[in-house]
């Protein structure tokens, strides 16, 4: 798993470089195609919908390319805890985990307000906001594989595996798109929604399926995929 997000990682930093060369090229064309002018774009800009959208698509069905953690949300992803669990205690951890989740929320909205006092005082176009949305979908996967500051610092909880927040990243690095008006623009930010309201519906009805107490399959040794390792003194596979 950590190979396959190593290539994840590879795979969007060719997509932002293929942006970045768009950028160049025509910064004009590529603002039409996220500005709603499909026919002026040229392959390039399709190609990097594209990637993400089948990203966020195979997010929403069972497609087994994601990690644990992103699929914790899942009934199949739960395994009960032999021991059983204290219901206080889920309760306490679900409790303090909505407060940090608060936390995330807040600064990345101070981000969010920042990028659009930029795009609406026409500091930044429609093309370097598409940009900025891009470049987050590659510090997602840095965030995955190298260090997190939402986990360090905001967090605090052990990796990804246990990340509250974890499918959170479709919708925080889609949101500067709210800002561009288009069906292409706008059906990224879409399915991104999607993807951050089936997790939080879920963590509201189960919150036993994101606690290492109740869920045995988010503890250490239960773990196949140690994508932790490259933040933990080195890489470990």
């Amino acid at each position: 798993m950590f190979y396959n997000y190593l290539c994840r990682l590879a795979v969007r930093a060719c997509v932002f470089a293929a942006a970045v060369y768009a950028y160049i090229a025509n910064r004009a064309v590529f603002a039409a195609f996220f500005f709603g002018e499909p026919a002026a774009a040229k392959t390039t800009a399709y190609i990097i919908w594209a990637f993400m959208a089948v990203e966020m698509i195979l997010g929403i069905v069972p497609a087994g390319i994601n990690t644990t953690g992103s699929e914790k949300h899942r009934k199949s992803y739960f395994a009960p805890s032999d021991e059983g669990y204290d219901a206080g205690a889920l309760g306490k951890y679900a409790a303090e985990s909505n407060i940090k989740a608060a936390y995330v929320a807040g600064v990345w909205l101070v981000i969010f307000a920042a990028v659009a006092a930029l795009h609406i005082s026409g500091t930044t176009g429609v093309a370097e906001t598409a940009l900025i949305c891009i470049l987050f979908y590659v510090c997602d996967i840095i965030c995955v594989v190298f260090w997190c500051p939402f986990r360090s610092i905001m967090m605090k909880n052990r990796c990804c595996v246990t990340c509250r927040v974890y499918n959170w990243d479709w919708f925080m690095l889609c949101s500067p798109l709210i800002l561009i008006k288009s069906f292409f623009s706008l059906s990224l930010v879409a399915l991104s929604l999607v993807l951050l309201v089936k997790w939080e519906v879920t963590y509201k009805k189960h919150p036993e399926y994101f606690w290492e107490g109740s869920n045995k399959n988010l503890r250490c040794e239960n773990c196949a995929e140690r994508i932790c390792g490259a933040k933990n003194n080195g890489i470990t596979l």
